[in-house]
């Protein structure tokens, strides 16, 4: 059909086609959603919106919308998952379509199929407009559906199918650097694994996204390993509140932020700075962690170095701690009598005479 715009619709359709090929301005995908789904609403007029994955990146849900949410998203987002109007849309290569083309006159079958029975004639959404990709080759999968309370509007006939056929490149290109976005994660955690760091790296709310072995490797040997982790949370929390707003949907660490944490056994210094969105996680800090105390000395160094029998070694673990012999016989499950015993053969081995100095001699310095 002949389309022919006015200037303000001419500014909309500009300012949503600008908004789906920038998902990387936006601190999370959901915040992206948003945008594109208050961008629609500008050209395209709607009681409600829904931006759906197929396929949805690691860390997103299939369904996201602004007006449902808790309970009857979840339900929609069940329903959508197996939509037969989605797929009549793929099978008829529809990409701009509304409610009329996809029914394609079956009018009873479109009625008895559970999404329409189930949740939008419930909720009043009685009539549709949607803007579909499905790429078998790149695996692009996701849909805009836009609804409306009212049968027969103008923005849901012919004219409101054909605004949606101009938004379709910019809708694929979006989707495309969404899907490479969330590829440039992955690879980005396996640089963070190869490397000899200590990193984590996490949210906005305090959640790992994803740790490097390295933290294992420095935590193993400590008890209070769990104190520390939680402690390079509260950092990333903290620097994520101290980062200053450059533009509405961007953020800047105005200085490093670095603690020490100390635990009974070993000392860290932590240190966070913020680094690129990881795709569907919104900004996220990395959090790099050092020990500054000695360095554990290994079992295996224990025994080559003090002949210490690996029993021996549990208990000389224990001792560093400061754990009484009754302590030591209630963790490694044996009798106070044997606990006692091993603890004499550890104290003569190690050339020591108290707590203090077993834990001493286990670490390096």
């Amino acid at each position: 059909m002949s389309l022919t715009l006015s200037a303000r619709e001419q500014v909309a359709l500009a300012s949503c086609s600008d908004t789906m090929v920038r998902p990387f301005d936006y601190p999370s995908l959901d915040e992206w959603r948003t945008a594109v789904l208050d961008a629609f609403s500008g050209i395209i007029s709607a009681d409600a919106a829904f931006f759906n994955f197929r396929r949805p990146p690691d860390g997103a849900r299939v369904a996201f919308s602004r007006e449902f949410a808790g309970p009857l998203l979840d339900q929609y987002e069940q329903l959508c998952i197996n939509d037969a109007g989605y797929d009549r849309a793929v099978e008829s290569q529809l990409s701009a379509l509304n409610q009329t083309m996809v029914v394609a006159g079956e009018w009873d079958a479109y009625h008895a199929d559970p999404a329409v029975a189930g949740f939008y004639v419930p909720n009043q959404l009685l009539d549709s407009a949607c803007l579909v990709v499905a790429d078998s080759v790149s695996g692009l999968a996701a849909s805009v559906e836009l609804h409306s309370t009212r049968y027969g509007t103008r923005a849901f006939g012919a004219r409101g199918v054909a605004i949606l056929h101009l938004l379709l490149p910019s809708f694929r290109a979006g989707l495309a650097a969404v899907q490479h976005g969330n590829a440039a994660r992955g690879q980005l955690m396996a640089l963070l694994d190869a490397s000899a760091g200590a990193l984590q790296a996490i949210d906005r709310r305090g959640r790992c996204v994803h740790q490097t072995p390295r933290v294992t490797t420095l935590l193993q040997d400590d008890p209070h390993g769990a104190q520390v982790l939680a402690g390079m949370a509260n950092l990333a929390r903290r620097a994520a509140a101290a980062t200053s707003s450059t533009k509405a949907h961007q953020t800047a660490l105005t200085s490093p932020c670095t603690v020490r944490i100390d635990t009974p056994t070993a000392s860290y210094r932590v240190e966070a700075t913020r680094v690129s969105t990881f795709f569907s996680h919104g900004v996220v800090m990395l959090v790099s962690l050092e020990r500054l105390s000695p360095t554990p000395v290994t079992d295996a160094e224990l025994q080559s170095r003090y002949g210490l029998s690996p029993r021996e070694i549990a208990v000389a673990r224990q001792l560093s701690l400061g754990a009484s012999t009754q302590e030591i016989a209630v963790a490694l499950v044996m009798s106070i009598h044997t606990a006692r015993r091993h603890s004499e053969r550890v104290f003569a081995k190690l050339g020591v005479h108290a707590r203090a100095a077993v834990g001493a001699a286990l670490f390096r310095h």
